[in-house]
């Protein structure tokens, strides 16, 4: 073999084990996992979110818009589970399809609005029931004798609440006024032939003093109650001030009164002192001022109120200053089962006699805020369903207090046997 093939071989060798020093490199690269804790973790991170393809069965709910919703511009869908499943606009006199999802309510609604006011509904207990619907068959309810004001003369209002239909329940507004009739009935459409509606009064003339609260709807159509006068809107309006005459910002006013079935609303004052209270029946009420951060309450709480026939009262200036929380406990010597009791606190301030009753239950101890000053106590209980209570003898111990001490004050309301 001459000299220049020997030197081709050994560079054929030498360019082979170069190449196999590089496979190896290569190899070694690829397949150790020298990876940072941060690739990993990205790395099995694609491969959790890597989505999986799923199927919904679907369903589909199509028909016409008729009588009182021949006017629709919309249509919704909704169950129980799945809320609102389902909406379009749709078109006068022209049929629609919506394609919902399968839900698992066993109640479904088909409601058609106009700008956002119900002008029909109606229910099933599955999609198939709604195949090929007429929306707007439904016709409207009277409720009767109800909507009268106090000179008993129909009455103008708006009505906003919900119906419910199962486990379903969506909002109903009228948004335009409707007219009772001359003997108080008034007429509301759209509604669902089955279910239950509660609506509440929005007329701000009128004293919000009662809602009607899940009404069965029945096929009869009409609903008859007990006359219910409608009292005209009462207002009280006044200022909390602290005691160098500055106005207080974002203090509590607290409103009682002798009104029954009606929730006493709260208020806060503005950033000049001022807070309103609107739309109060026909009643005798009380008011006081409380700051519970630094408790302070007013020195006088102003009480005997009378608001009739829609007045408009402007109240004298609450005057916050520090006071004192005392706890009443109640001590039942009793052995029968007692009423709640009704404490009344009374005293003098400001100028002007005041008076606050508050409601106490058994067996739980109640903390009141009360001004610095000299108080009375007493207590009662009051008859329920006509029956006197079988226990009638109480006692306040004390009777009177100064409320000015750092020390933690009790007041002990014991109710005695009845003496034999």
């Amino acid at each position: 073999m001459s000299t220049t093939g020997k030197t081709n071989n050994k560079h054929l060798q030498i360019i082979g084990a170069m190449l196999l020093v590089a496979g190896v490199v290569v190899w070694m690269r690829f397949t150790t996992k020298h990876y940072r804790v941060q690739d990993n973790r990205n790395l099995d991170a694609l491969v959790t979110i890597k989505p999986k393809r799923t199927s919904r069965p679907v369903s589909f709910i199509s028909g016409t818009l008729v009588g009182s919703a021949a006017s629709a511009d919309s249509i919704e869908v909704c169950s129980g589970s799945g809320g609102r499943l389902a909406g379009q606009n749709v078109q006068a006199g022209k049929p629609f399809s919506l394609r919902i999802p399968k839900t698992s309510s066993d109640d479904i609604a088909v409601v058609a609005r106009s700008n956002g006011r119900l002008l029909a509904a109606i229910s099933g207990t599955e999609a198939n029931d709604f195949a090929d619907v007429r929306v707007g068959e439904s016709v409207s309810v009277t409720f009767a004798t109800r909507f009268v004001d106090v000179t008993l003369r129909p009455i103008r209002t708006r009505l906003s609440g919900t119906f419910t239909i199962g486990d379903v329940t969506t909002s109903i507004d009228t948004k335009s006024d409707i007219n009772s009739s001359d003997n108080g009935e008034l007429q509301v459409p759209g509604l669902p032939q089955r279910g239950f509606v509660t609506f509440d009064i929005l007329n701000p003339e009128y004293a919000k003093t009662f809602a009607l609260t899940n009404i069965a709807l029945r096929s009869d159509k009409v609903r008859t109650f007990p006359k219910v006068k409608v009292y005209p809107s009462n207002e009280l309006r006044g200022r909390v001030i602290d005691t160098k005459g500055k106005p207080v910002a974002n203090a509590e006013v607290i409103i009682g009164g002798n009104v029954r079935n009606f929730w006493m609303p709260r208020a806060r004052t503005d950033a000049l002192g001022n807070y309103t209270f609107s739309r109060l029946p026909n009643g005798v009420y009380s008011v006081k001022a409380l700051s519970r951060e630094d408790e302070s309450v007013c020195s006088a709480p102003i009480s005997q109120i009378e608001c009739d026939h829609g007045i408009r009262t402007s109240l004298a200036d609450l005057t916050l200053n520090r006071g004192r929380i005392v706890k009443f406990v109640i001590n039942d010597s009793s052995s029968n089962q007692t009423q709640p009791v009704f404490l009344k606190v009374s005293g003098e301030a400001d100028g002007r006699p005041w008076v606050m009753t508050y409601l106490m239950l058994r067996d739980q101890p109640t903390k009141i805020l009360l001004p610095k000053g000299v108080v009375h106590f007493s207590a009662s209980q009051q008859p329920r369903n006509g029956m006197m209570p079988i226990v009638r003898n109480i006692t306040v111990s004390p009777a009177d207090m100064t409320v000015d001490t750092v020390k933690d004050q009790i007041v002990t309301v014991r109710i005695l046997p009845r003496p034999v």
